[in-house]
């Protein structure tokens, strides 16, 4: 029986080993927005693996960086695009007497209001955010300037009219001292 070398797993299965490529490859990969548990499994080793490649090859991690980096621009440069609208070309397809007629045309984006508000609440929290703090110090003191009625001078009639319109608080204390 052939002795495995280190390359090989217990089960038969070769382990990955490090390429030159790799870090161009992790570039790409991280371009596409994978993360690098995903990026680890692409390149068939362990996170922990991986981690260590990161420190022992600096060029992997720089091609990490980098490609989210370009990831992250592209997403901006979008956004950028869609919340200031923009111009693009188009291509009509049109049949005309059984024959097929293809026309360039200039087509216009409009700005997408949901693309301005992300961006101005994210680069402007402080006048575009919807939430609003107040913030209240010291006292609040609540002064009524309740009128007390002199109801003494009003007739019956009145009296059973100003009961009608719904003052019985005012009106219990004036009959108290009728």
């Amino acid at each position: 029986m052939r002795r495995k070398t280190s390359s090989e797993k217990r089960d038969g299965i070769r382990k990955a080993r490090w390429q030159e490529d790799m870090p161009d490859r992790a570039y790409h990969l991280a371009m596409l927005g994978l993360t690098n548990k995903q990026i680890a499994v692409a390149f068939g080793v362990s996170v922990i693996v991986f981690d260590n490649w990161k420190t022992l090859h600096p060029a992997l991690d720089r091609g990490l960086v980098m490609g989210r980096a370009e990831a992250d621009t592209n997403v901006v440069v979008s956004l950028y695009k869609r919340a200031t609208g923009y111009w693009t070309k188009d291509t009509k397809v049109f049949v005309h007497k059984g024959q097929v007629i293809t026309k360039e045309t200039d087509k216009e984006i409009i700005p997408d209001v949901e693309a301005i508000k992300f961006w101005l609440k994210n680069r402007q929290p402080e006048n575009w955010n919807e939430t609003f703090k107040h913030e209240h110090s010291g006292q609040i003191n609540v002064e009524t300037n309740a009128k007390k009625w002199d109801l003494t001078d009003l007739s019956e009639e009145e009296f059973e009219v100003a009961k009608k319109m719904g003052l019985p608080e005012m009106l219990k204390i004036q009959n108290e001292e009728r």
